[in-house]
């Protein structure tokens, strides 16, 4: 029979410190390699900077000129593992969010993205949006694709992307590693969408209000409380470079139902999360 060697207290105790000191270089050696750039991997804002998106007024493509509200956004998709983004409607948010999982698939591989749409076409139109921001990428930069249909894009790399309606279990059996839930405020089950999705490492939530008190809007107050690990972003109407006191006079102010209007183009958090009815009773009637 064997017999564990004797060791004394202090000699357990050497080779404790003795680990904490391996320990501790590790973990300074892995910080510093963290900071220091790869000479072949692009600035990330240069690099969405040159890719191309889609014009809605003309149909074609134009460059991806970053306004100060998408420059913002990327700073915090890089800076927060889950992050909550509120905003208003038509400020580029998803294009932007989208192309930093192609700048994370493209410059690393074997990663799986998720992207959780409230509808079947809103799924398909996101593989488009990467599909237009993955052919725009520079030759020399641009990732193989080796698979691409409408619910998978896949590269050489072993980087992926799939794209799905949000339904209560998707995305449960899988180990991606961002997800991005679009419009969740639209969801029809979001808490179980929510917990099924947790296992994911970054979590990038994008939406516009749905009215109060729904689980987005218990997220967003639980998360700017400082609880859990959820933080928060909310870009208004006026973030978007072309829109000015006229516009919003013309488009929510005279807009043929301007409670709507307020709560599709807000101006303040709370504005996002209103009842679309506002007021309850237009005007009095005993």
């Amino acid at each position: 029979m064997l017999v564990a060697p004797q060791r004394s207290k202090s000699d357990i105790e050497r080779r404790l410190a003795a680990l904490r000191v391996r320990r501790e270089l590790f973990t300074e050696v892995r910080e510093q390699m963290a900071i220091v750039p790869d000479p072949d991997i692009p600035d990330e804002l240069d690099f969405i900077a040159s890719l191309k998106i889609e014009d809605k007024v003309s149909g074609g493509l134009i460059p991806f000129a970053l306004w100060d509200c998408q420059r913002d956004l990327v700073t915090q998709l890089k800076d927060n593992s889950r992050l909550l983004a509120l905003k208003s409607r038509q400020l580029g948010v998803t294009w932007t969010v989208l192309a930093h999982l192609l700048f994370l698939g493209t410059f690393w591989g074997d990663r799986l993205f998720l992207i959780a749409s409230q509808s079947g076409d809103d799924a398909i139109d996101a593989l488009h949006r990467l599909r237009i921001l993955h052919a725009s990428i520079p030759l020399h930069l641009r990732p193989e694709m080796i698979k691409n249909n409408t619910e998978e894009m896949a590269f050489a790399n072993g980087s992926r992307y799939e794209s799905g309606k949000a339904t209560r279990r998707y995305g449960r059996s899988k180990a991606p590693y961002a997800i991005l839930a679009d419009e969740i405020a639209f969801w029809e089950w979001a808490a179980d969408q929510f917990a099924s999705l947790d296992a994911a490492e970054r979590i990038y939530a994008v939406t516009t209000g749905n009215g109060p008190d729904d689980y987005t809007h218990k997220l967003w107050r639980r998360a700017e409380a400082g609880e859990g690990k959820w933080k928060t972003v909310f870009y208004p109407w006026s973030a978007h470079p072309g829109r000015d006191e006229n516009w919003y006079r013309l488009n929510v102010i005279e807009a043929p139902e301007p409670r709507l209007a307020h709560r599709e183009y807000a101006a303040t958090a709370e504005e996002a999360f209103a009842a679309p009815e506002g007021i309850y009773f237009q005007r009095w009637s005993e």
